[in-house]
């Protein structure tokens, strides 16, 4: 079985050793503070910050107050009881998942584990498959899987899932009317949006690269950008303003980049993922493309590692903690699908990537 990650994060471990503690009455009302349970348990503030937010999210305990301790709201912690189901947790095996995204499938497990039983993860190539029954099949079989967690699949393994079992999907593809419940956020607005800050700042030669395989997601992104400038991109056909960049390989996105920016020239480019972010801030190093003097960007995306880099990248944060909400309140209704949930993504003030196109001749 292909788990992720291969062991829990520092947070995740010292999370769990709490509910431990407080299922075992070491702590009982109320639990100290970060600092005090830092010099405990010999780690740092942020290490108890993150898995405090993760006891909060189970409702073990309160949420933070100023000045005040955390309650603690369940005393008696689900451990070795039979578990009434096992979930199926599904991600791309081509996604790089960033820091946010594996904090929110840990978040996701938990609150089955608290509530119903097992999560186990598998790593699928959802663009492999036309007809995804058969593999889909075989992974329900393998963990006797009683409901289905998908992190952005495509419209097939969407559309396969929900004629087995109760299924929920985080992004990805999907028709409204399928009995699917769902949380994300809408790619068109967003890239809208983003493309929208982008022209403001006098920029038109605006792209989004996109990997290869999801289709739907190119047109997408094609309507959002084309959006801020009323309909129609003022230099690039459709295509062209969504580059595909066929092979999720760091080494290939170099070539990829080099490419696009020769054909293309793009003052601004508007990305998805923060791997991509990180293979573009590598290729401008090296081919000596200044940020934001010669080339804006945004990212729909968002992580604290991220902040380190100079310039500070501008990035869209996706409010996860709803869709964790959302997905508690799934498992309460008894697995019916309950609609979709979807949020905005809250752009930073903070970035350093925005500013106007080069003069001509710039660069």
């Amino acid at each position: 079985m292909d788990r992720l990650p291969p062991r829990p994060s520092l947070p995740a471990m010292l999370a769990e050793r709490l509910a431990e503690e407080i299922r075992d009455g070491v702590w009982t009302r109320v639990l100290p503070g970060s600092r005090v349970l830092a010099g405990r348990y010999g780690v740092d503030r942020k290490t108890c910050d993150l898995a405090l937010s993760l006891l909060t999210d189970r409702r073990i305990i309160s949420p933070p107050s100023q000045g005040k301790r955390r309650r603690i709201l369940a005393t008696s912690v689900p451990q070795n009881a039979p578990p009434t189901g096992h979930l199926l947790l599904l991600h791309s095996s081509h996604r790089v998942l960033d820091t946010n995204m594996l904090d929110f499938l840990w978040k996701i497990a938990g609150v089955w584990h608290d509530h119903s039983g097992e999560a186990h993860f598998e790593r699928v190539d959802y663009g492999r498959y036309r007809n995804p029954a058969t593999r889909l099949d075989g992974l329900i079989e393998r963990h006797a899987a009683t409901a289905i967690f998908m992190l952005m699949p495509t419209w097939e393994w969407t559309q396969t899932a929900m004629t087995r079992l109760p299924t929920y999907r985080s992004g990805g593809d999907g028709d409204r009317s399928w009995p699917v419940s769902c949380s994300g956020y809408s790619v068109e607005q967003s890239v809208g949006e983003a493309a929208r800050r982008l022209v403001a700042a006098g920029h038109k030669r605006i792209i989004a690269p996109v990997e290869g395989g999801w289709p739907k997601l190119r047109a997408t992104l094609q309507q959002g950008i084309a959006q801020a400038f009323g309909g129609r991109h003022p230099v690039y056909p459709g295509d062209e303003m969504v580059p595909e960049f066929s092979e999720s390989v760091a080494e290939a996105w170099q070539g990829y980049w080099r490419r696009s920016f020769t054909r293309l020239r793009p003052t601004a480019i508007i990305l998805l993922q923060e791997t991509h972010l990180l293979s573009l801030y590598s290729y401008c190093s090296a081919a000596g493309i200044r940020l934001p003097d010669d080339l804006s960007v945004i990212l729909l995306g968002q992580s604290e590692l991220l902040a380190w880099l100079r310039p500070k990248p501008v990035m869209a944060t996706f409010p996860y903690a709803r869709s964790v909400a959302h997905f508690r309140h799934w498992i309460s209704a008894g697995l019916r699908p309950i609609g979709h949930r979807m949020s905005k993504l809250e752009f930073s003030d903070d970035g350093e990537t925005v500013g106007p196109p080069p003069k001509a001749g710039g660069r």
